[in-house]
């Protein structure tokens, strides 16, 4: 889409794929045979190509239809040198219809959504929509459609992550003083709703590195749970580099895998198990 201004691109690409085996445990292709296994008369099925170093085709009948169509927008800027935005980096949407199945044959729907709202911050969403209806807890053979429906949002994610950090500083000296540290920030929102009841839980959070020499390395990895009001998994780890050995301190502050651990090792791989 060409305007005065601006031009707009938007591709789209589908795609279709069908996998389909017949049930090979059918007595006419010759390759499996029943028994009767015990007293009581109880039917065994058995291949006769068990334990060939080739195989042998599995029993059942297997058909499936996967389907997908991804999208991708972009804006160009005339006045600013033809510049560049993505709008959209991926708008997906999949699924799978099973035609060997006698009933509830399609997947749920799978839509993803990821695109760079500014700079280093990223956004993205997952969910899926059921097609079917449910009864009394249970999903039943009849679209969702008839009652003029979609279908019904069973689980949705929605991400936010932003990247922070430097690479190098400058002291008052202006002599190169590199102290480069990264951080990374997370927002996450989940919606679960596979039949009746609902639940949904959000949580912040974080992780990154501090380089604070050449030999000294700091990681560390955190959050918090809004819902239940409690840190998520948190994690430290040291690193320091002693030449021709490395020495690691890991350390769980808390929660169920509060512990720590010291190790002074050789770094090369050959002697990885020496400690």
């Amino acid at each position: 889409f060409d305007f005065s201004k601006i031009a707009i691109r938007h591709i789209i690409t589908p795609s279709i794929s069908l996998n389909y085996h017949p049930d090979f445990s059918r007595k006419n292709w010759g390759i499996y045979s029943s028994t009767q296994s015990d007293t009581l008369g109880t039917e065994q099925i058995y291949s006769h190509f068990q334990g060939s170093i080739y195989g042998f085709p599995s029993q059942g009948e297997y058909g499936n239809i996967s389907f997908s169509i991804k999208n991708n927008i972009e804006m160009k800027l005339k006045e600013k040198d033809n510049k560049k935005i993505k709008l959209i980096e991926n708008l997906s949407l999949s699924g799978n219809y099973n035609i060997a199945a006698d009933s509830l044959n399609l997947s749920p729907i799978y839509i993803k959504l990821r695109t760079k709202v500014y700079k280093d911050l990223n956004f993205q969403i997952n969910s899926n929509i059921d097609p079917y209806k449910i009864n009394n807890g249970a999903r039943i053979n009849q679209f969702a459609i008839n009652n003029n429906q979609f279908g019904r949002l069973t689980y949705a994610n929605i991400n936010f992550n932003i990247k922070l950090g430097n690479k190098n500083t400058k002291s008052e000296e202006n002599n190169n003083f590199s102290v480069p540290w990264n951080l990374n920030l997370y927002y996450a929102l989940n919606y679960s709703k596979p039949y009746d009841e609902k639940e949904i839980s959000q949580s912040i959070n974080f992780d990154g590195n501090i380089d604070i020499t050449k030999k000294w390395k700091i990681k560390y990895q955190s959050g918090f749970d809004l819902k239940n009001k409690d840190f998520t998994f948190t994690k430290i780890d040291i690193y320091r580099d002693l030449h021709c050995w490395e020495m690691i301190f890991n350390w769980i502050p808390f929660g169920n895998q509060k512990s720590y651990n010291f190790v002074i090792r050789v770094k090369s791989s050959i002697l990885q198990d020496l400690k």
